[in-house]
């Protein structure tokens, strides 16, 4: 729980019932001075009207208490070059993105005293709410970027400040989605020319409007966070990719075996530990020639004279007796120019005794046929 939520709130109520108090006391005394305190009817019902004035007045005076502590204490001081270099040095330290956009959100939110801050970023096509971070009571934002402010920081890539939207651009369709919602500001966040996700906040808790230098900061900071939201989703999508790779390298059926530039064994998936009977840890990163010779050789031939076959058949010496496999080395290559190569392997031992087993059973028609005709005759 927010301790400073606790401490503010409990302030307020503090003050008001004090002020309540004294307004109770105060209309007491009045009644003792002029002599009229007395449980008749007449002083019962001034009692009772007192009190629940009071209790009327204490929801709006705990309001305005509210608001003069919010200015006192939530007025918001930062150093502005301090602020962007801490948050320049932290935003190349994450890249989960979860962890950054949390980051990003509690740092503004911190360092400029507001009530509420999100992010929006693009996906397919679509501006949805990423992350939120709330000091007070929870504030309903809508599931996805409204297309009235979406569509202005498409086009502009410019700063939206609602109090600026009201007298000096004036935009019915973006100041009623910023009203409804309780944005004050939305931020663009830009990476190459394209619109990558906003950054909307709230009011400021002190009740302070969003000064120039409040812009320059968020424009500053959107920049960095925009290029840093950017590699985290570089860096999600690849670890998506690698762990779908491994994945489908793990449920193969057929043993596949890569190789890098330097004949060093980079992948060897179970297939290919249950087909040549070597475990992964024992051959990676080792010399090619540490596995069978009869997936070693199509990939050596592959890497040094860039030879590729299609269905080749082969045999895998490790077992008694060898195994039959039909094989496909293919080549690889990296940005650098400098190749490795793959191959892909299935064992053939299945298929050549169900081809024995055809062949046994043709012949055994054969001896029927022919046996049939002789006693025919």
């Amino acid at each position: 729980m927010n301790i400073r939520l606790i401490i503010r709130k409990g302030t307020a109520v503090a003050l008001s019932a004090i002020l309540a108090a004294s307004i109770v006391l105060i209309f007491l005394h009045l009644l003792i001075r002029s002599g009229r305190f007395q449980l008749s009817t007449p002083a019962y019902a001034f009692f009772s009207v007192g009190i629940l004035a009071v209790a009327l007045l204490i929801l709006p005076l705990r309001r305005a208490i509210q608001i003069l502590l919010d200015r006192y204490f939530y007025r918001s001081h930062y150093d502005y070059y301090h602020t962007i270099e801490e948050a320049s040095h932290k935003l190349s330290s994450f890249l989960d993105l979860d962890r950054l956009l949390d980051y990003i959100l509690r740092a503004v939110q911190r360092a400029m005293a507001i009530e509420w801050a999100a992010v929006y970023l693009a996906t397919d096509g679509r501006y949805r709410l990423e992350q939120s971070v709330q000091a007070l009571e929870p504030t309903d934002l809508p599931p996805e970027l409204p297309e009235s402010l979406a569509g202005p920081l498409r086009r502009q890539w410019d700063v939206l400040v609602r109090e600026e939207v009201r007298h000096f651009r004036p935009d019915p369709d973006i100041l009623e989605v910023m009203e409804r919602i309780g944005c004050e500001m939305a931020v663009p966040l830009v990476v190459q020319e394209q619109l990558l996700g906003a950054l909307l906040l709230g009011p400021k808790q002190s009740g302070d409007a969003y000064f120039s230098e409040d812009i320059s900061l968020l424009t500053a900071l959107s920049g960095q966070a925009a290029m840093a939201i950017y590699n985290a989703q570089l860096y999600r999508e690849m670890r998506w990719m690698k762990e779908y790779s491994e994945s489908i390298l793990r449920n193969m059926q057929g043993g596949v075996v890569t190789v890098d530039a330097d004949q060093k064994i980079v992948v060897f998936n179970p297939a290919a530990e249950r087909l040549t009977g070597r475990r992964a840890e024992e051959v990676l990163g080792k010399p090619l020639n540490t596995i069978d010779k009869g997936i070693a050789g199509p990939l050596r031939e592959a890497l040094e004279d860039g030879r590729v076959y299609t269905h080749q058949e082969g045999i895998l010496n490790a077992h008694t007796p060898p195994v039959p496999i039909i094989f496909s080395p293919s080549l690889l290559h990296d940005p650098s120019g400098r190749h490795g190569a793959v191959m892909v392997f299935s064992d053939l031992s299945y298929i050549r005794r169900l081809e024995q087993e055809r062949s046994l059973a043709e012949r055994m028609v054969l001896v029927g046929t022919m046996a049939a005709e002789l006693a025919h005759e």
